[in-house]
């Protein structure tokens, strides 16, 4: 896909983002859609993203890494014993310093995903292996439209982290199920609300 073919691309999911905002802001359900995943009764699905559109990536939060120096004993010269000592604390340093680093929580590479956006939930299938992710445990949606990406953190899992020209998609329903009307004004969506659209009336 050459750049203009992208460039047309990922404006067609931000208008897509547009109308649904606009829609949910003002009380009109969007218009739903079919769902390869299993859902609840009664759930229903509002997009279904391919693995060309969206990226999944989660949190890795690695056990904390403790660097423990064993003593040793040093004799010879005052110099043989001053050198030793500034050995032993630069290697000291050095230990700590990598400890810390492999104890910093780190986002796993990105791995194209198909995902279905719910009224409930979303639905992500990235290793052949289908997660679900409720609005009902989610604690905080943080769209960055500007880097195409909206970060899911949840009070009993790791973050979840969506990228790409769907992710737009991802922030709006999200923001909205988990804000609710609060979404409507929200900072992170104003972009969105510069888009021209015909939001219909139900």
């Amino acid at each position: 896909m050459n750049r203009q073919a992208r460039t047309a691309h990922t404006a067609r999911w931000w208008q897509q983002a547009a109308r649904a905002h606009a829609q949910l802001s003002a009380g009109i359900r969007p218009d739903t859609t079919w769902s390869s995943f299993t859902m609840d009764p009664g759930e229903v699905a509002f997009g279904n993203l391919m693995i060309q559109d969206i990226d999944y990536s989660r949190l890795i939060v690695p056990n904390p890494v403790h660097y423990h120096q064993p003593g040793r004993l040093v004799v010879g010269s005052p110099q043989f014993v001053t050198g030793a000592l500034l050995g032993s604390m630069a290697a000291g340093m050095l230990g700590r310093r990598r400890a810390r680093k492999m104890s910093q929580p780190y986002w796993e590479d990105p791995v194209g995903a198909m995902v279905t956006i719910t009224d409930r939930r979303l639905y992500c299938d990235a290793w052949g292996t289908a997660l679900r992710f409720d609005y009902a445990a989610t604690t905080g949606v943080d769209p960055n439209l500007g880097c195409s990406q909206v970060t899911l953190s949840f009070a009993n899992t790791t973050p979840l982290r969506l990228t790409g020209p769907a992710a737009v998609l991802v922030a709006v329903f999200a923001s909205h199920h988990v804000h609710g009307p609060a979404a409507a004004s929200m900072p992170q969506l104003a972009a969105l609300r510069q888009v021209p659209v015909a939001v219909g009336v139900r």
